[in-house]
This record gives structure tokens, sequence and C-alpha cells, in this order.
């Protein structure tokens, strides 16, 4: 959609023109004959140090794959979080619509598929609107600004700030670089490859790197299914993420999304119809976003805190680098993928579970959690608690299934029931006293009565009946069960576990640990997570099953050695 018109030029402006011409003459033969045309004068003076500075420079570019997001998922497969410092998804060639790529070459680089890397003809005209008064426009190709982002990231990814500075600064040596990269380049990548690279990698947002990302982050759909108008949109965005970003700049966004759609236009790459149908439809009525937090804070609520303790694991666990910054760089770039054993429906149960019971916020202050595993295997099927993860009023990002310290309390009554078992005992015999109260000595150890204060043993406030008084505890260190044994569901319960062992497959064998952590309730040291060969992570953790029951009661005798086991009746 252009037009034309005449505009006087001042004597300044023409002399300006005429050394823009001399100055693309010049560094066009430098391009492609390593010569200079003959000049006098301050021009000759400059274009004498060009050569030396362009074949001083190396003639090869190694591109590097660029910093991509890693993903943690659940045992179906199911996003639980992303990690990243730049959010960015690499999606081959096949995976971008083609009108996204005919969108960002008409805009960007309208000689893309005409030039070997470099467009002397957009150079010329790029000099001439600089120093007139049409404005300002930019010279660089395609190639060339894959060149630039290619360099600024790989110093990123090296640490390196001053590589990264090299690669963006406005200096004449700068720009050499990218020339003779950018030629080498053509040589070795098809169109397609620099093109698809690009849009990889080019910025389309304050943190959103790459068309993929883009496309998830503002239309929550793959760049394989843009249509035209969106595909303008992000077209427009790599001239300015931040100026253009439609989340916070919808206005500017449109206009510049209007200025693309009048460029494919007048390319044919859409119709009059498409463009007026376009032009008419806001940004606003456009954006399906998809915009969650990084890191486990944009987890889920009910499997934030299942998240925290994975990320805790990986961050602590050496085979993932010498040190933690080295394993958070490779969580945050390299673009792994950590896949686990929680179970969606599981966890979601248990979530209801103890949600339906004390309500997230209650008044009364409660809290409570559980885990979930299959003791066969010790993999975490779930792992949930009654509170919102995060740091504002009202949120905790203490991981009480992981980190807190309680008493095991009732959990251990299982471990207690089953070494009775084990000793050949039944579910019906009846052990231990009548008392509810234990004074002073009434404690063993190693046939020696020990001090404590004297102990009560009471039961939850509004639980009677005769039953629940009969409980009956030996003071002399082993363990008791009620006078009617266990609750048949119970018995159920345990069935397969004494029928298959602690370890699976051996018929009638439980094996229990020799000790037991009595006060500390968490997860034992897991046994790493193991990399694959195709870069996927698998987390094999074990955790003892716990509840954490957090309301006030007397606590029990911490001796060496206690007779009971627990302290309190259920």
């Amino acid at each position: 959609m252009s037009h034309s018109h005449s505009r006087a030029v001042r004597p300044a402006q023409l002399l300006a023109l005429l050394l823009a011409f001399l100055s693309v003459s010049s560094l066009m033969g430098v391009v492609t004959a390593g010569m200079l045309v003959p000049v006098a004068g301050p021009t000759a003076l400059v274009a004498k140090s060009v050569p030396s500075v362009f074949n001083e420079l190396p003639g090869d570019l190694q591109t590097v794959t660029p910093a991509e997001e890693s993903q943690l998922l659940d045992s179906s497969g199911g996003v639980i979080a992303h990690f990243y410092d730049k959010q960015r998804i690499v999606v081959p060639s096949a995976n971008i619509a083609d009108v996204m790529k005919k969108a960002i070459v008409a805009i960007e680089d309208k000689r893309f598929y005409e030039h070997n890397g470099v467009d002397a003809t957009g150079i010329a005209r790029a000099l001439v609107t600089n120093l007139g008064e049409s404005g300002r426009q930019g010279a660089s190709t395609i190639t060339q600004q894959y060149v630039r982002n290619s360099l600024a990231e790989r110093g990123y990814l090296e640490g390196d700030a001053e590589q990264v500075s090299a690669a963006t600064e406005q200096t004449t040596e700068r720009k050499l670089r990218e020339i003779k990269y950018a030629l080498a380049l053509e040589k070795t990548q098809s169109k397609d490859e620099i093109l698809t690279g690009y849009l990889n990698i080019a910025p389309f947002g304050p943190i959103t790197y790459g068309v993929e990302a883009a496309s998830q982050r503002y239309f929550s759909k793959s760049a394989s299914e843009l249509n035209y108008l969106e595909a303008a949109l992000l077209a427009g965005l790599v001239q300015s993420p931040v100026q253009y970003d439609p989340l916070t700049h919808p206005e500017a966004a449109q206009e510049r999304r209007d200025t693309v759609l009048a460029t494919m236009l007048d390319q044919g790459v859409i119709t009059q119809e498409e463009y007026d149908e376009g032009v008419a439809t806001t940004v606003d009525s456009m954006l399906h976003p998809t915009v969650s937090s990084e890191g486990c804070s944009g987890a889920e609520s009910s499997k934030a805190y299942f998240c925290d303790y994975v990320l805790s694991q990986f961050l602590e666990d050496p085979t993932f680098g010498a040190t933690r910054i080295e394993r958070e760089r490779l969580l945050k770039t390299q673009g792994i993928t950590i896949r686990t054993t929680l179970d969606p429906a599981k966890q979601d149960a248990a979530y209801a579970a103890l949600t339906n019971a004390i309500p997230v916020g209650d008044a009364s202050g409660l809290n409570d959690a559980l885990v979930s595993l299959d003791p066969r295997t010790g993999k975490v099927l779930a792992m949930a608690q009654n509170t919102t993860y995060g740091i504002e009023a009202g949120q905790t990002m203490s991981n009480y299934s992981a980190d807190g310290n309680f008493q095991v309390g009732s959990t251990f009554k299982v471990f207690t029931l089953l070494q009775w078992f084990k000793e050949g005992h039944s579910a019906y015999e009846t052990v231990g006293s009548a008392n509810t109260f234990y004074p002073n000595g009434a404690f063993k150890c190693d046939g020696r009565s020990i001090t404590t204060e004297g102990y009560q043993v009471n039961d939850l406030a509004g639980k009677t009946g005769h039953d629940e008084r009969r409980a009956r505890h030996r003071p002399v260190g082993q363990p008791g069960v009620r006078q009617h044994g266990v609750a048949r569901g119970l018995l159920l319960d345990l069935r397969d576990r004494l029928r298959h062992g602690h370890h699976g497959g051996r018929r009638g064998s439980v094996s229990l640990p020799r000790q037991h952590p009595r006060f500390r309730v968490g997860l034992p040291a897991a046994d790493g997570l193991r990399v694959r060969d195709d870069r996927e992570l698998r987390p094999a953790v074990q955790a003892p099953v716990h509840r954490v029951r957090d309301r006030p009661r007397r606590e029990r005798p911490q001796g060496v050695c206690s007779g009971l086991q627990g302290g309190h009746l259920p």
C-alpha cells in the first residue's frame, strides 16, 4: 500500500545521501570481493581499515541450540510445571504454520529468498531513509538477525556477559562480523533451516522467545495452528517485544499488526478482503492467553507441594551438576523432561479427602497432609495438603509431607501391629493393663525404670465409648493392641501386604525397618533421579505414608527408650 510522492532535498541532505552511496558501495565491495572501490578523502580513511577487520573475523558460525524451558510431568504425561529463564519451546519447521513464515518474511526481509545473507538494496534504502526525513529503518536480513541472536544466546548459555554485549553493540565491527557470518551461514544451511532457527530464537515478548511459546502464551494454541491474523500480530512483535506486547499494550500491538497486514497485502500474501477483515478485528478479541508463573508457583495448587518435593530432590542431586547453580542452569535452559510417579486421579482424590475434612483456610487453623505410595516400589502416587502454595498472606511453601517435624502418632500403629502379627500373636488377644495414667518409673529400658513425668493417655475431645477406653499398652516397652484387636476393615487393608510382603512377591514375608523415625516425620533420602539416554528424567522416590494432625495435646515422654508407642488414642 505505497504512495509515491516527491519532496525537496536540502544541500546538506544531498551531501549525506552522496556519502551514503559511497559507503554502501564500499561495503558491498568488501562483502563481494574483499576490495573497496576507489574513494578519496575521509571516506577512504575509514574504508582502508575495513578489509583488515573483515578478514580477521572467523568465517563460520556454529549456531547453538537456544535455551528452552523444561517440563515436570505426572505419570499420565500431564504438565505439572514449567521451569525456565526464557520461556521457549523449540519446534521443527513442520510445526510452524506457512502463513507465519510468510508474515515474518514480509515484514522483516521481503528479499529473503533472493539474497545470499546480505541485502545490498536494503542497506542502501535504510541509509537513504535514515539520513533523510522519512524516519528510521533497519537493514539487517533475517539471516543477520539470526546470527546476532545466536551470538547473544551463546553468551547467555556460557554465562559470558561480554559476549552478549558484543553481539548487540552498535559498532561497525559488530555489523561486519554479522555480515561475514551471515554469508557463511547461507552456504551451510538452507533458507528453511535459517528461517526456522530464527523463528525459534527471536524474542516475542518480555520473557517469551520463539514462535511456539509465543503462540501458546497469546493464543493457547500451537504455532502450527496460527491463522494469518495471529501470524501478523506475532510477526510485528520481534521489532520491539516489550513495546508491542499485546497483553500490556494492546493498542500499540494493534497498530503494529495492521502495519504487518498492509505489508502482507502489498506482497500478495493476503487478499484485500482478508486485510479489511483483519484491521476491523481488535487485538483484545484475538487473545486467548495462557499466563502462568514459572516453577512450582505456576503449578496447580493441589500439585504444587509434590512439585516442590521433586524440585528439591533434583537440585540436591549431584548427578545433574557439580553445584546447585549448574543444576539450576540445566533445569532452566536445556529443555529436559522430568517424568514423575504422581497419579493424577489419586492426587485429586487425596486432595479432596483432605479439604473435605478440613477446608483450605478453615477457621480452626488445623492443617492436614497425606502421602500415598506403592509399598512394593516406593513410588509416590499422591502428596497433598489442605493449604495454598505461595508466599502471600494465608499461604505457605512449607511441605508438611516432606519437611515437617511431627510426631508419627497413630500412623505408626500399623507398624507395631505388623510386628505383633509377625511374632505370631492374634488380633483378638488382650495385653497390658487398664491404666490410662503412667507415673514416674512406669517406663523401663533394659529392665530398669527410667525417670519421666507422669503421662496421662488422652482421647480426642468428644470421643466416648467403652471400647475406646479399654485400649491397653504394655508399660515395659512392648507394643499393645486393643482388646477387640483391629477393625475388620484394617485387616482387609493389610491382607495383601501380609500376603505379598514388604518387598512384594515373597508370600507371607514382612520386612520391617530396624529403627523408625519417632519424632521426625519426613521422607528418607531418595535413590536419585535417573537420567535416561533420551534426556528424560524419572524420579524413583520413596516416602512413608503419614498424616499431619496439628492439634494441641500433651507430648509423650521422649527417653532413649519408651514403651508407649504413640502419645494419644485415635
